[in-house]
C-alpha cells in the first residue's frame, strides 16, 4: 500500500482497452516504451500500427538524424489536437466545456433511450 511517506506517485502510462498513452519527460525513455510496447504486442500475436500512433512532444522536437525505430511516427507539436478515447486532448482543451459536452450528449442518449418504445427492461438492460 502506498503512502505519503513513498513520495510523490509518478505516472507512466494510461492503459484502456487497446488504447495506450505513454508519458516521458525522455526521448529515449518513449524508445523504449515502444520496444517494449511491441515485444509484448508480438508475443501476444499483435503489433502496432504507426498510422494510429503520434508523439505528443510538449517541449522538444524528434532528435535529429536518429535511427531508433521512431521514423515512422508522428511527432504532434504542442499546439496539436488529437484525440483519446474520443475526447479532445491537448494543453489548450477547456476542460470545462469538455465536460459539458460530454454531459449533454449522455443526458441526449439517455432521453432518447428512456422516451423509446423499447420495454422497461429493455431500457435498463
Amino acid at each position: 500500500m502506498l503512502t505519503l511517506a513513498d513520495g510523490p506517485l509518478e505516472l507512466n502510462h494510461l492503459f484502456y482497452m487497446d488504447d495506450l498513452k505513454v508519458y516521458s519527460p525522455k526521448w529515449e525513455d518513449i524508445v523504449k516504451a515502444r520496444e517494449g510496447i511491441e515485444r509484448v504486442a508480438g508475443e501476444l500475436g499483435l503489433h502496432m500500427n504507426p498510422s494510429k500512433c503520434a508523439v505528443h512532444s510538449l517541449h522538444l522536437p524528434r532528435p535529429d538524424n536518429t535511427a531508433d525505430g521512431m521514423e515512422q511516427i508522428p511527432v504532434l507539436g504542442s499546439n496539436s489536437l488529437y484525440k483519446y478515447l474520443g475526447a479532445e486532448q491537448n494543453t489548450l482543451v477547456d476542460m470545462d466545456h469538455l465536460w459539458s459536452r460530454v454531459r449533454e450528449k449522455a443526458l441526449a442518449s439517455a432521453r432518447r433511450i428512456m422516451l423509446s418504445d423499447l420495454t422497461v427492461r429493455q431500457k435498463i438492460n
